[in-house]
């Protein structure tokens, strides 16, 4: 009998880039976000993405030093995501549609370390429904929030740097140093980049490698001094009580699945959780570390969010549907689709179909507005700086001067 041979490494990576067999399921659910992402984009910064002019401002005049890249910004530390999308909006004259379809890009190159897992062609179509559901249409579409979608890839990578798997029996050295220059990057992108370490100091726990798992907590301890200086997260003393902490916890974990109406996110919350302890035992460590990336995202958006003056049922917000999925994940890859088992699996995939397609009427929505605010901009029309989130109106008139001056974005030629 001929024993086949193990595949090449190169071969491996040339299936992972749909290159060379392997499964490519997965394509259908990616090429949808993607035609989503670009059909709905619109060319105009909007909300956010105003508290970007002046970091490009400070680029463009050459101030733009460690100090005030580091500077904390709604809890995040974003010194390495403000030079990336800075650096893009001067090579595109800050066009947004541009910069979306880059972080699209971004995002999927983290797919990609779910890819080399070596996951069956069935599981990978499974997890990729959920991978690129549109109910994060809040992160796809949102210039913004290429910050996450960064911070999201660099922290995938770093888990599966660290974690044994097919192509990588026994990662060394370098893979462990290029797991916490990832970390630490992905800390300095977007808040939820640090909830990346607790998922290293689990793969390493479950490798019982202690030595490189004491030197991963003394670099989360030398980042923590510099994430959390300022308090860069006050205690909430107006957070709700017990039962609001927790429906607005649970609307999170549930928001692949379900709408906030009669709360259905917050039970498909609880659902989540408890195929996530399920899951966990029959997961490898990469999926189990993706999870708990995820989860401890979950916790600290719970904390840093949940006030009393806030409706628990905002936890369903869109753009913390990155977060949950990846708690979902395994259990997408683990339960069997054959019993009862495999008609819940079909269930969960039915209903993040319809969540996704139920946030076409959301992005419409958006699309008109934008579109309507953008033509108001270039034309110095009221209206033309409606989709502002919390600077002033006297910022925004300047910023928007400003692009004109430069010939950015709504004003590029």
């Amino acid at each position: 009998m001929t024993i086949p041979e193990e595949p090449s490494r190169g071969a491996r990576w040339r299936q992972a880039l749909w290159l060379q067999g392997g499964s490519r399921l997965d394509l259908l659910p990616l090429a949808v976000a993607f035609l989503t992402a670009w059909y709905f984009a619109v060319e105009l910064p909007r909300s956010d993405d105003w508290q970007l002019v002046p970091v490009i401002e400070r680029f463009r005049n050459g101030t733009a030093d460690f100090a005030f890249l580091s500077t904390p910004f709604n809890q995040h530390r974003m010194l390495v995501s403000y030079c990336v999308m800075a650096g893009l909006a001067i090579a595109t004259h800050w066009n947004t549609v541009v910069i979306q379809m880059a972080g699209m890009v971004v995002f999927l190159l983290g797919w990609l370390a779910f890819r080399v897992g070596g996951y069956s062609s069935f599981r990978l179509f499974l997890a990729a429904i959920l991978f690129w559901g549109l109910h994060q249409y809040g992160n796809f579409n949102w210039t913004w929030q290429v910050a996450c979608l960064l911070a999201v890839a660099m922290g995938l990578w770093a888990v599966r740097l660290l974690a044994p798997g097919e192509g990588n029996p026994a990662p060394g050295p370098l893979a462990f140093a290029g797991a916490l220059v990832l970390a630490t990057a992905a800390s300095l992108s977007y808040g939820f980049g640090v909830c990346v370490w607790p998922a290293l100091f689990f793969v390493l726990a479950a490798g019982k490698k202690w030595k490189r798992l004491a030197l991963a907590v003394a670099a989360a301890a030398l980042l923590a001094a510099v994430f959390f200086r300022d308090g860069n997260l006050a205690s909430a003393a107006d957070r709700g009580g017990f039962l609001h902490v927790a429906a607005y916890f649970f609307s999170m974990l549930g928001t692949p699945f379900g709408a906030v109406r009669h709360g259905i996110a917050a039970w498909c919350g609880v659902a989540g959780l408890g195929l996530f302890l399920w899951a966990f035992p029959k997961g490898d460590r990469f999926l189990n570390g993706a999870a708990i990336f995820g989860l401890t995202g979950l916790l600290l958006a719970t904390y840093t969010r949940s006030f009393a003056t806030v409706s628990w049922a905002e936890g369903a917000n869109p753009r913390y549907a990155t977060e949950a999925m990846l708690v979902w994940i395994p259990a997408f890859v683990r339960l069997p689709a054959k019993g009862w088992r495999g008609a819940f699996l079909a269930l969960l995939c039915a209903m993040t179909v319809a969540r996704s397609l139920s946030s076409f009427p959301h992005l419409a929505y958006i699309r008109q507005a934008a579109q309507e605010s953008a033509y108001a901009l270039r034309h110095h029309l009221p209206g033309g700086t409606s989709l502002k989130s919390s600077q002033t109106d006297e910022d925004v008139a300047r910023y928007a001067a400003l692009l004109e001056e430069w010939h950015y974005s709504v004003f590029r030629e």
